[in-house]
């Protein structure tokens, strides 16, 4: 992983395996349900979605100091016919929200609109930098050993799936018709 990326918004491509992460998203999770409704979500955990959102929030700004992110809040985006991804999911809405309303999340600046190169506006979602409870509580440095880090499995599922409506099954047999590219090369070059 390059030290020199920079995202300037969230995204949620990235989990992590390292014991720690996962202990402190387990924690989390517990937290939030002791704060959250117990009749609501009851069987939902968002374990997973806090080891995303753990993880990403690691890769996309890296515990730089006065750094902060755009993360887009708006519940469309995370659910229906609207939703940005595989990876975008109720679940990770919900964590998300949970991490704002807890104040481990700070907003730094607003939803704000700014013009593009061609003078047309574009509105930017707000941004949020780590808090000092964040850094007490979950960690003041990386959680994750970057060796330990991999692509979100809800993403790679979704670049596999077909999306001209066939069934998985259907998919894999259309795939193992098709001849390997190697062959379908060699027998243009006879």
């Amino acid at each position: 992983m390059n030290k020199t990326q920079y995202f300037p918004y969230l995204r949620y491509n990235w989990i992590s395996d390292d014991p720690k992460a996962a202990a402190c998203a387990q924690m989390l999770c517990s937290e939030r349900s002791a704060t959250n409704n117990p009749l609501r979500n009851r069987g939902l955990d968002l374990s997973g979605a806090f080891n995303v959102l753990l993880t990403s929030l690691e890769v996309c700004m890296g515990y730089s100091p006065n750094s902060s992110i755009h993360i887009a809040k708006d519940k469309n985006i995370y659910t229906g016919k609207q939703r940005r991804s595989a990876s975008y999911t109720r679940e990770v809405w919900s964590a998300l929200d949970f991490l704002i309303e807890q104040q481990y999340l700070l907003l730094f600046t607003g939803i704000t609109k700014t013009k593009d190169k061609d003078g047309i506006a574009q509105w930017r979602p707000a941004r949020y930098k780590l808090s000092e409870k964040w850094l007490s509580v979950i960690s003041d440095k990386p959680l994750s050993d970057p060796k330990l880090i991999r692509r979100n499995p809800s993403v790679s599922n979704h670049l596999k799936t077909d999306t001209r409506g066939r069934k998985p099954s259907q998919m894999n047999s259309a795939l193992q018709e098709m001849k390997p590219l190697h062959e379908l090369l060699a027998g243009e070059i006879r």
